[in-house]
C-alpha cells in the first residue's frame, strides 16, 4: 500500500517509495521527505514523513539514534500498491531474519518522538505546531470556515508535484524544522509561504523549503500566517502581526531552542515575499498590544530573502515602491530573486534593490530571463530552479552559516 496524508496505519505495513533526488540538496545528504505527513500510532500518535529515497540507495536510517548504527536499508521500489516489508540490505552479514522487519519499524517508531519533538529522516526534529498567540490572535473576529486546503484533484501541479493550498486559517502557529544535531550551525529562517494573501502554498514554499534550509545547517520555521485578507485590512495588518509576533518567538526562544539570537531570518515567497520585506522595515513598534515576556524581544530579522515578491511597488504605479517598506539604514541585509517573465511584475524586486542600495543596505540581486512565477524550490529546466545555490553562497558569505558554540 503506498499511503496518504492522515491515515492510521499499522506499523508493519510501512513502506519506501523511491524517486528521484532534489539537485537542490547536497548529493549526499538528505533526500526529500514525502509532501504530506503521515499519522502512526505506536504507544501514542506521532507524525512521520515517507521517505522519498533514489533507487539503489542504501541509508543509514538509524544513524546516531539507537544501537542498530550500522544497520542498512534497501528501499525497493513500489511500482504497484502491492504490500512491501522492510528488506534488508545485507541479513546475512548484519544477522537479522525477515522477522526483523517488523521489530525494526517499531523500533523507528518509538524513536520518532525524542524529546518532545517528531525525529524524521535523517536527523531531521520537527515540532508540534506551536501556536503564536496564548489567548487568540489579536484583531481576529473568526469570522471564516474552517481551515482546509483548496487544491482539487486535478489542482494545477508544479514540477510535476500537487501543491498544499491552505485557507480560512484563523490560529497562527509556527512548526520547527531543526537539523540534525551534529549538523546544526545556530542559524535559524521563519518561513513565509505565498499565496496572494488568500492561501499559503505550505509545501512548495513552506516545508520542502525547510528540508532545503536542514541541509545546510539551519533551522527552519514555517510560519502558517492568517489568511485570506479579512474585509478592510488593506494594508495586510495582520499577517504583520504573526510575523512579528513569530520572529519576536525564536529570538525569545533562542537559548532554548539552540539558537544563535543573532542569527534569525526571515524568508518568503510572492505574497510571502512582502510579508518578509514588510518586517525588514517595520521592527521598530509592534502592530499590536504586547501580550508576554516574548514581545520584549526584538522582533527585527538579521537578514532577509524575499523570493519572486509581489506587491512591494503600486499596483498601478509600477515605480515607486508601497509606502509600508520604509527602507532605513537599519533594514538588514537583503538576498533578491526574480524572473524577467513573473506576471507579478520583477519591478517588485529591481525598485526594492534600488531603495536598499540607496539606504546604503548590503543587498544582493539576482535576475532570471525565464521561468514565471511561483516554483518554490522543485528542480525544473529553468535556471532559476539553481537560486537556493546562490542563496547559500550568500548567506556562507556573510557567516550565517558558521557553526558557533550554543
Amino acid at each position: 500500500m503506498l499511503f496518504r496524508s492522515h491515515i492510521p496505519i499499522a506499523a508493519s505495513n510501512l513502506h519506501w517509495p523511491c524517486v528521484g533526488r532534489n539537485p537542490n540538496l547536497p548529493e549526499n545528504d538528505v533526500p526529500i521527505p514525502a509532501r504530506e505527513v503521515l499519522q502512526f500510532t505506536a504507544g501514542r500518535k506521532v507524525k512521520a514523513a515517507v521517505l522519498k529515497l533514489p533507487i539503489g540507495e542504501l541509508p543509514h536510517i538509524l544513524q546516531g539514534h539507537c544501537e542498530f548504527q550500522g544497520l542498512i536499508l534497501s528501499p525497493g521500489f513500489l511500482s504497484s500498491e502491492k504490500h512491501q516489508a522492510f528488506p534488508f540490505a545485507s541479513q546475512a552479514d548484519l544477522g537479522f531474519h525477515r522477522s526483523m522487519n517488523k521489530i525494526l519499524v517499531a523500533c523507528m517508531l518509538s524513536l520518532l518522538t525524542i524529546c518532545g519533538e517528531n525525529v524524521l529522516a535523517f536527523g531531521t526534529r520537527v515540532s508540534d505546531p506551536i501556536p503564536l498567540w496564548p489567548n487568540g490572535a489579536p484583531d481576529e473576529k473568526g469570522n471564516i470556515s474552517e481551515e482546509h486546503d483548496t487544491t482539487k484533484s486535478n489542482g494545477d501541479l508544479v514540477s510535476g508535484q500537487r501543491v498544499i493550498r491552505l485557507t480560512d486559517v484563523s490560529q497562527p502557529t509556527i512548526t520547527l524544522y531543526r537539523p540534525s544535531k551534529s549538523k546544526a550551525n545556530g542559524a535559524a529562517v521563519v518561513v513565509c509561504p505565498g499565496g496572494g494573501y488568500s492561501i499559503l502554498a505550505m509545501d512548495l514554499e513552506g516545508t520542502e523549503i525547510c528540508r532545503w534550509l536542514n541541509s545546510i545547517g539551519v533551522t527552519g520555521v514555517v510560519l502558517k500566517y492568517r489568511v485570506p485578507k479579512r474585509s478592510g485590512d488593506e494594508k495586510h495588518l495582520l499577517p504583520l502581526q504573526d510575523v512579528q509576533r513569530a520572529l519576536g518567538l525564536v529570538r525569545f526562544h533562542a537559548a532554548e531552542w539552540s539558537l544563535d539570537p543573532k542569527r534569525i531570518g526571515i524568508l518568503g515567497f510572492s505574497a510571502g515575499g512582502h510579508l518578509a520585506a514588510n518586517l525588514s522595515n517595520n521592527f521598530d513598534q509592534r502592530a499590536y498590544k504586547a501580550v508576554d515576556q516574548a514581545d520584549q524581544a526584538s522582533c527585527r530579522p538579521d537578514f532577509s530573502m524575499p523570493i519572486y515578491p509581489a506587491y512591494l511597488v503600486l499596483k498601478n504605479q509600477t515605480n515607486a515602491l508601497a509606502p509600508e517598506l520604509r527602507v532605513t539604514t537599519d533594514t538588514p541585509p537583503t538576498f533578491l530573486i526574480q524572473t524577467e517573465n513573473d506576471a507579478v511584475g520583477v519591478q517588485n524586486t529591481l525598485y526594492y534593490y534600488l531603495a536598499l542600495k540607496n539606504a546604503n543596505v548590503p543587498v544582493e540581486m539576482h535576475l532570471y530571463s525565464d521561468g514565471g512565477h511561483g516554483y518554490g524550490l522543485r528542480p525544473s529546466d529553468k535556471l532559476v530552479s539553481t537560486w537556493p545555490k546562490r542563496a547559500e553562497d550568500w548567506m556562507h558569505e556573510l557567516g550565517l552559516l558558521e557553526r558557533k558554540h550554543q
